[in-house]
């Protein structure tokens, strides 16, 4: 247990038979002016993924979280349908879970923060689509028919391709094309039904029946083809989309090639499936370019070290090492300083400063 969850007081969730161990969120949340505001301590290396807290738009999340002692579960928090003191605030693209106490006896009341994450507004529908002459047109296919395909997560598909274009490879006419499969970067509420809930557009569950047809179709397809199989590059939080995809898939993979570039904590599972189904890997498998998914991964670096090492990848191991040490230091360091630092936001900054996270 780091320094951070080592401070506090464990409060339980009023909906789930639960401990946590919450701090103040920093020094002008600890109630001496309006509701004490205090946040799970282990929280730190979300908080920080989700929030550049050296930028003018972290600083004004930061400044708005402080605000909850005085909003609470006011005009600008949506309500949980299910659990009445349960809420959540949009702050830019920054998504607050929390719920609401009232001080009773000697225990302190308050407001408590559970969650912290990013979010995206999706504009285009969820399934697969083919890229061709730099035009994006709906598949009328269902599965990987081309050499190169792509899985990803984003806010649009335009964004999607303009985050392609490093990695889509030119066939012999110097001519790109691939296939993508798409799935909007918030694609479900996990944390129950909102009153006001973010855009959904699809169901998740489909998405994921969905992929796993594709995949299974795909290596159907490159059967009998010797010596070929599809490339796919898995691009962030759609490794989870994938993990959950390949329960579903039957037999092996052998004909199909993926790269993952900054995936989520899913990876682990992820990449344990695809060993067991034969599916190839590519030379670096596990790429990380951004900052986010720096401290996002360095929470698992030792699992993915350790799934690398145990399907004779000693190399890719090291190299999520190497790649998650400054990492790894700045948030021990941040929970060791929260010892003598009693709140949330003093250790996030010493972590920050530390990390030298830049980016997205």
């Amino acid at each position: 247990m780091n320094g951070l969850a080592s401070l506090g007081h464990i409060a339980q969730q009023p909906h789930k038979n639960t401990h946590r161990r919450f701090i103040h969120f920093s020094q002008n949340t600890d109630g001496r002016c309006g509701r004490p505001v205090y946040i799970d301590a282990q929280l730190l290396p979300d908080f920080l993924a989700a929030v550049d807290i050296s930028s003018f738009a972290g600083l004004e999340v930061v400044k708005k979280i402080e605000q909850l002692r005085a909003l609470g579960g006011g005009i600008n928090s949506h309500q949980n349908k299910d659990i009445a003191n349960s809420h959540k605030c949009l702050m830019a693209k920054v998504e607050v879970h929390y719920y609401i106490t009232q001080a009773t006896g000697n225990k302190s009341g308050g407001i408590y923060i559970t969650n912290v994450g990013s979010i995206t507004n999706n504009k285009d529908k969820p399934g697969l689509y083919r890229y061709q002459n730099g035009i994006v047109r709906a598949n009328n296919t269902d599965f990987f028919a081309l050499e190169q395909a792509f899985i990803g997560s984003d806010q649009s598909i335009d964004n999607l391709t303009n985050r392609f274009k490093p990695y889509a490879e030119a066939d012999g006419w110097n001519s790109i094309s691939y296939e993508l499969f798409f799935s909007p970067s918030y694609d479900i509420d996990k944390h129950g039904t909102w009153i006001t809930p973010a855009q959904k557009l699809f169901n998740e569950s489909q998405s994921i029946v969905e992929l796993a047809k594709i995949l299974q179709k795909t290596q159907q397809a490159m059967i009998n083809k010797s010596g070929s199989f599809t490339k796919i590059r898995v691009f962030d939080s759609s490794s989870r989309i994938l993990d959950k995809s390949l329960t579903l898939v039957k037999g092996h993979l052998d004909k199909l090639g993926f790269e993952f570039i900054d995936p989520d904590t899913a990876i682990t599972s992820t990449i344990s499936q695809l060993a067991a189904k034969n599916a190839k890997l590519s030379k670096s498998p596990v790429q990380i370019t951004s900052r986010r998914s720096t401290i996002t991964l360095t929470k698992v670096r030792n699992e993915i070290s350790s799934i690398l090492r145990s399907i004779g990848r000693p190399e890719n191991a090291s190299e999520i090492t190497e790649k998650t040490n400054v990492s790894s230091v700045a948030l021990s360091v941040g929970g060791a300083l929260s010892h003598s630092k009693s709140n949330f936001i003093t250790a996030a900054r010493q972590a920050n400063l530390l990390g030298k996270w830049q980016g997205k």
